[in-house]
This record gives C-alpha cells, sequence and structure tokens, in this order.
C-alpha cells in the first residue's frame, strides 16, 4: 500500500518535459476558479519574465600582475503582466532596468555598492578600497624604466668594444 501511495504522489509531483506538475496545474485551477467564495478566490495572477541578466568584471592590470580590488557591473531586464483571471484581461504592466557596479577590495574583504541592495552594509564612507599594488606601481615603474636604460647602455658599451677589438 505504501508503494502505491509513493507512486500515485511521484506522478503527482513529477514536472514533464515543458510542462508542470499535474498537482500544480489541479491546485493553480482551482485557485483560480471565479465560482469561489471572494476570500478564497484569487484576484490577479503576477507574471514576471527575466528578459537579459549581463555581468562584467573589470580589474586594472598592471606591471606587477592583476589588480587587488575588482569591480562586477551588473545588469538586469525582466517584464512584468498583472492579469485579472475573472475577465482574463491583462490590467498592468511593464518593463524594469537595473544596474549596479559592485566594487570588491580583495584584501580587506570589503565592497562598496553605487546602489546599495536592501539589506547588505556599505564599507564607510571615509573607507578606501585599496588596492595593495597601487603602492608598488610607481616604484615598479621606475625600476623597469632604469632597468631598459641600464640594458640600453651595457648594449651600445659592448657594441662599441666589438667594433673597437674588431678594428685593432
Amino acid at each position: 500500500m505504501i508503494a502505491e501511495i509513493d507512486a500515485a504522489v511521484t506522478g503527482l509531483t513529477a514536472v514533464p518535459e515543458g510542462g508542470e506538475a499535474p498537482l500544480f496545474t489541479a491546485a493553480r485551477r482551482e485557485r483560480l476558479d471565479p465560482t469561489l467564495p471572494s476570500a478564497d478566490a484569487v484576484t490577479h495572477v503576477l507574471y514576471v519574465n527575466v528578459d537579459a541578466l549581463a555581468t562584467d568584471t573589470v580589474t586594472r592590470r598592471s606591471l606587477l600582475g592583476a589588480s587587488g580590488v575588482v569591480r562586477f557591473l551588473t545588469a538586469g531586464n525582466a517584464s512584468w503582466l498583472l492579469l485579472d483571471p475573472a475577465t482574463g484581461a491583462v490590467t498592468a504592466g511593464g518593463q524594469e532596468s537595473l544596474a549596479d557596479l559592485l566594487t570588491l577590495g580583495l584584501t580587506m574583504g570589503k565592497a562598496k555598492y553605487a546602489d546599495l541592495p536592501t539589506g547588505l552594509t556599505k564599507a564607510g564612507d571615509d573607507e578606501q578600497l585599496i588596492d595593495p599594488l597601487e603602492q608598488l606601481e610607481t616604484p615598479a615603474r621606475y625600476l623597469v624604466a632604469a632597468l631598459a636604460v641600464f640594458l640600453a647602455l651595457a648594449g651600445v658599451l659592448s657594441l662599441v668594444a666589438a667594433i673597437v677589438l674588431a678594428f685593432r
């Protein structure tokens, strides 16, 4: 008997490809029935569809490699319709587009949002998300430039030495 009940429940809750579970379909039809008492009836149905989602990661590259600060750019579009099940008419609809920028400091694990989502906290306004490699960037550039000058001078001097030896 338990096996038969399990099989029946599994059949009612199984979702066929491209469809919905029979139990869900029955419950929805029952709740949308216009003959139900008004306290139990569903007055409107909201349909929301995500039209597009996009995200990108931006980080500064330097002589020293990847930056310690990463920025995430995100955007999303969603459309919605509000349906009156009694008449079958669409009573409202629209489209929402949102974008946000998250700056994440990898060394401190703190984040700043351009538009702060609900429930998340900001790093203090006086706190800066510091890139640990930014302080070393200028000395590294000077070191690379000095090394390039040294190698160029060594090359010129070795060429001059080779010419002097060739004509002796």
